[in-house]
């Protein structure tokens, strides 16, 4: 039988992909090739944006709360571009990569284990206390930013021609549902005293009622790719979640659009009730019903 992850290997990587993320900063520093910055609504100078994409990069850990306040970084879509780098920068990335692979994998197979950590836990917490919330709480784990540490740096392939940033439009995803079904979620509910509540605001409602699901669906940021593959183009678009990376000493074409109002859904949310009629499943219904 395959021995469980240990919290002490995750502390080693962890530490280790710490100390490679600090050295590609330091060669990202003072790489003397081009750039382009993405991050909506704010200007800074060269060597400030330089480090802004260094960061974004390399940051595994969450900052103090006075800082997270004001730093737009936090949201992961927040701040993209295209960094050059030397072709040699690109075995540190995929060291990196490799090592943030590992150290999910690791996290994955610590959580299904962790009942077999007890000789561990029982030093730092009860017996009954969860495994991973321990270690969530304990340093270096307390200030980890796991989708910074999971997340791999993007490497564009060299016969990349040009990249187009542009923003998919915010809307709401509106789900209908029938009687029977919201009736069936509301059955499974586990709190008995909110499952009563729902049942009873179901009753009061009738099955005449559209019931409708809302989710308020953020922008997001794409990038429209175009690949020069032995003379034909080739085109694709991603979701964009960091910066992306590629080796030469020359940027492609690089184009941002920045968001654009879409007035056409939002007359659409109009029509739906400003508040739920059923708060406890985000349930909504049409306006004069």
């Amino acid at each position: 039988m395959r021995e469980p992850t240990s919290l002490e290997a995750i502390l080693a990587d962890l530490d280790q992909l710490s100390e490679y993320n600090a050295k590609l900063r330091t060669v990202l520093l003072s790489s003397p090739l081009p750039f382009y910055f993405v991050r909506p609504d704010e200007t800074l100078d060269e060597r400030q944006a330089r480090t802004a994409l260094a960061d974004s990069l390399t940051r595994m850990n969450r900052l103090p709360e006075d800082e997270e306040s004001s730093e737009s970084i936090k949201t992961p879509l927040a701040l993209s571009g295209v960094l050059c780098v030397e072709s040699e920068t690109l075995e540190q990335i995929d060291a990196i990569n490799s090592l943030k692979a590992r150290i999910k994998t690791q996290v994955v197979a610590f959580k299904k284990h962790g009942h077999q950590q007890r000789g561990f836990l029982e030093r730092v917490a009860p017996s009954d206390a969860g495994v991973f919330e321990v270690f969530s709480q304990m340093p270096p784990g307390e200030r980890i930013d796991w989708w910074r540490t999971y997340a791999q740096i993007r490497v564009l392939a060299p016969t990349i021609e040009s990249v187009s940033f542009t923003w998919a439009k915010s809307h709401t995803q509106i789900i209908r549902y029938e009687y029977e079904q919201v009736l069936k979620t509301a059955e499974a509910l586990k709190n008995e005293q909110t499952r009563e509540r729902v049942l009873s605001r179901l009753g009061q409602i009738g099955q005449s009622v559209p019931l409708l699901f809302r989710r308020k669906q953020a922008p997001q940021l794409r990038a429209n790719l175009v690949f020069n593959d032995e003379g034909e183009r080739v085109r694709s678009s991603t979701p964009v979640s960091g910066v992306l990376v590629v080796a030469r000493e020359r940027l492609p074409r690089v184009v941002y659009h920045a968001p654009r109002r879409d007035d056409r859904l939002e007359r659409f949310d109009r029509k739906i009730a400003d508040e739920p009629i059923i708060p406890e499943l985000n349930i909504y219904t049409y306006r004069g019903i």
